[in-house]
């Protein structure tokens, strides 16, 4: 099978996913997530600083950290290849599912279920330590200690803003921040790279 055939069924299963995660919203499921109305200012300010933050940290962070021989092996990720051979198709398409199915499981299955039973602020602390932990499969790919350290830290906190902007914003919020923080760490590391 060829590198095309893979990306292609790749996409096609993320798709799938994706319908499949969405037919419970069909008849009702966590609805009230989709799109909150419950938002103060100082909500907003929480969330602003929130990206700013991660910004920086997903940015600027990696710097220093990260040493030539990180680079190159985060040369193997699918996001870093798709900048380095310029498939700007694979960002807006098998990216942007992959961001959506992060999102529908850690964020609105996950918080939205444990939401009933826990107060939000521990919600928000275990989806997001679940979220970073599942980011472990980090260390199959690239076999990088350093590499699987930034990446928990960084879901973590990543998880940590958007389960808080789930309970304020909503999911398409969640998606949207998701998709360009992640994207725009990528695109640092293709530079730097």
């Amino acid at each position: 099978m060829s590198e095309s055939d893979n990306i292609n069924l790749d996409y096609r299963i993320k798709l799938i996913i994706v319908i499949i995660l969405i037919i419970p919203l069909i008849f009702g499921f966590n609805k009230e997530f989709i799109f909150p109305s419950n938002i103060s200012l100082v909500d907003l300010i929480i969330i602003i600083l929130g990206i700013i933050f991660l910004l920086i940290f997903g940015i600027l962070f990696l710097t220093p950290f990260f040493k030539t021989q990180h680079f190159e092996k985060m040369k193997k990720h699918e996001v870093v290849k798709a900048f380095i051979n310029k498939n700007y198709k694979a960002l807006y398409r098998s990216f942007l599912l992959s961001m959506i199915i992060d999102e529908m499981i850690f964020r609105f299955y996950i918080a939205g279920a444990l939401i009933q039973y826990l107060e939000m602020i521990n919600v928000i602390i275990l989806s997001s330590i679940i979220f970073s932990i599942y980011h472990i499969y980090i260390w199959f790919v690239l076999k990088d200690i350093k590499i699987v350290c930034v990446y928990l830290v960084y879901t973590f906190l990543l998880g940590l803003l958007n389960a808080f902007i789930l309970f304020h914003l909503g999911l398409i919020f969640c998606i949207v921040i998701h998709y360009l923080l992640v994207l725009m760490s990528y695109w640092k590391i293709y530079k730097l790279g």
